[in-house]
Parts: C-alpha cells; structure tokens; sequence
C-alpha cells in the first residue's frame, strides 16, 4: 500500500516536503518539476494515467490538491482497480472554462506579472507579508517553471468537469475545504462530498495551499483518513 501525493498546479513534488507525510510518495506531474512537457499539452485525463503508469506497483491511497486533486479523481474513476483510498483537497467537481482560459494567456504575456498574482490566491496575507518559506518555495518554483507548462496547466484544468460520474466512486474519500481558500471556496469544495456517497467533509482553517502554509493541519487530516480507511 502506497500513499502518493499530487501537487497544485506550478509546484512540484519537493513542495510536499513542508508536509513531511510518513512513507508517503511525491510525484512530479507532467509538465511540472522533473516531468517534461508532453507533445500537444496537458490534459488531466492523460495526467491521470501517466501518474498511475509511474506510481509504485500495488494498492494506492491518493492524496491530491488543487489540480492534484483533479488528477486525483480521475485516477480514481479511470483506474478504480489501483486505488485503495482517496483525498482531495481546495478543488472542487468543475472550473470556469473561461477564468482558466485567461490565466493561461495571461501566462504567456507576462509570466512574472503572474506569479505574485498566482502567491495571493494561494496563501493568507499574513504569510506573504512574513516571508514564510512556503510563500518563498513557492515563489521560487513558479519562477523555474516553463511558461508553456504553466499556461498548459491552466488550460487542462478548463476542460475539468467530473461532475456526472462523481458518483461512481466507490473507495473511501475524504474532500478537505480551507476556510480562507480564495482559489477554491469552501461551498464549492462541498459539492465533490456532496455528489461522493459516503464521503468524509474536512474543512481546516487555513488558504489554498493548505498543505505547505499548515502542513501540521493537513498531515493529521491525512493521518486521519488513513486510520478511517484501516477501519472500514
């Protein structure tokens, strides 16, 4: 059994490292840290299937955020044969085509323009204004990113809507909300619970990138999970 992690768009799987989740596995997605850039973009459905194609052999828990978590139920409606258990967080079942599609250009005009932007969605006020280490990995990761990836990334989550087979998950999940995530409020975090029978609802106080900001949060929220899954 294997817990892997799945970042937010622009990261990379050292973000996770603020988490410090016990045995778990971070993964670059495509595009993003390590992964080149595919021929012909990003589309999370492939995103899915190449994670599963490199994830460790064997049961997985999944443990997404943001476009993670996107990738996340995917891989678990394509893939429902290696998927023990999953986790998505600060996302929600559809994007506005039309916001993601003006980030993207937006991206390609300026990508430095974008990157403080992009902080003050994911983090509360008083981390930016603290130099907290996330907000500096972060800032510093977006800067290294192909701009093509990014604008790719943004484009990929514009097809995003799961919304009309959400309810053909049948492993365990858990959806976590931030109370200030201003990229993914909490009622639209909701509705992924709301369409998953069986589902557990966290929300934990903190902004977009939980995990990174309140990493101590985030963990005992997986942990828990975990122990929930052990149970049922």
């Amino acid at each position: 059994m294997t817990t892997i992690l799945l970042h937010a768009i622009g990261l990379d799987a050292g973000s996770w490292r603020f988490a410090d989740i016990p045995g778990a596995v971070a993964m670059d997605m495509p595009g993003f840290g390590e992964q080149p850039l595919p021929p012909g973009g990003l589309k999370e459905t492939e995103m899915a299937d190449d994670i599963v194609r490199r994830a460790p052999a064997g049961p997985l828990d999944v443990v997404g955020v943001s476009m993670g978590g996107q990738v996340a139920m995917l891989i678990g409606l394509r893939h429902p044969d290696r998927v023990r258990s999953l986790v998505v967080a600060n996302t929600g079942p559809a994007a506005n085509p039309e916001v993601m599609r003006q980030r993207a250009a937006a991206v390609r005009a300026d990508m430095e323009g974008q990157i403080e932007v992009t902080l003050q969605r994911w983090f509360t006020e008083e981390a930016l204004t603290s130099d907290h280490p996330a907000v500096r990995y972060a800032r510093d990761r977006l800067r290294r990113n192909d701009p093509e990836a990014f604008a790719a990334g943004w484009e990929a989550i514009a097809e995003h809507d799961v919304r009309a087979c959400l309810g053909e998950l049948r492993v365990p999940v858990t959806v976590i909300a931030g109370t200030v995530d201003r990229a993914g409020p909490v009622e639209h975090v909701r509705e992924i619970h709301a369409a998953i029978p069986g589902s557990r609802f966290v929300v934990l106080e903190g902004p977009h990138i939980l995990y990174m900001e309140f990493p101590e949060r985030f963990r005992a929220a997986v942990q828990e999970h975990l122990e929930w899954v052990s149970r049922s």
